[in-house]
């Protein structure tokens, strides 16, 4: 909405029916909660419409950003048993809605969550060409006491980690990066140094045997939570 206008966030029940499924092929007979997302922008033309989950695709130009990482959504979204449906018109604004099975029963009181393990200082290196996703787990390193390095993408984190190898106790890097895939990356990373700690996130659970293989030390599947990475961090710098 480059020009202002209204978003909507709505969430309801939704019984999905066999005369919904023959119209949307990834849904499924059952109970869902439907998280819908609205806006008046632009809308999406048809052709673009078809590519929008396509990995990397997006029609910002340089420097207006990366686009929704709607890849990543849809993998996330079909992790949980879940289905997107997109409607939109030029002109008239895109609705989305995320359709997340119904989980029956009644809810039980949860846990005190585990006090979050401080760091000391130890250095982690960030790989990650999302300066969102940059910027928030550097927060959230510093704000435990550890130190950090940014790179956005494999090339500039071979550059990095070549030079300060004798510090960096962690690398933690996004599976899907633009100009080298973190697999490749782990890869270059433990031939540089066979001992490197490795964390990989990813929001498709199918890229964890990959990582795992290539030599990654843990893989975060997102959404993760801030207890689940900092617990891994820990473990792992512990380890080195």
């Amino acid at each position: 909405m480059p020009n202002g206008g209204i978003l909507t966030l709505a969430a309801e029940n939704c019984a999905v029916d066999a005369a919904f499924v023959q119209k949307n092929l990834d849904a499924h007979v059952g109970n869902y909660v439907v998280i819908t997302v609205s806006d008046t922008g632009s809308g999406i033309a048809p052709a673009v419409r078809d590519r929008i989950f396509e990995p990397f695709f997006t029609t910002k130009q340089t420097g207006q950003g990366s686009g929704l990482g709607l890849s990543t959504v849809l993998g996330i979204v079909r992790n949980y048993g879940g289905f997107l449906h997109v409607l939109s018109e030029v002109g008239q604004g895109t609705q989305m809605q995320v359709y997340l099975p119904a989980i029956e029963g009644t809810p039980t009181a949860s846990e005190q969550p585990e006090a979050l393990l401080e760091g000391n200082g130890e250095l982690v290196l960030i790989v990650d060409d999302d300066v969102a996703v940059q910027q928030s787990t550097n927060a959230l390193l510093e704000s435990h006491h550890y130190k950090t390095l940014i790179a956005p993408d494999g090339e500039a984190a071979i550059v990095d980690y070549a030079h300060h190898q004798a510090e960096i106790q962690l690398v933690i890097l996004d599976v899907m990066m633009p100009k080298m895939d973190g697999i490749s990356l782990i890869k270059r990373l433990k031939a540089i140094n066979p001992a490197v700690k490795i964390i990989t996130v990813s929001g498709l659970t199918a890229n964890r045997e990959l990582a795992l293989a290539a030599g990654a030390s843990a893989f975060l599947a997102k959404p993760y939570s801030l207890e689940t990475l900092m617990k891994t961090v820990s473990d792992l710098v512990q380890e080195h």
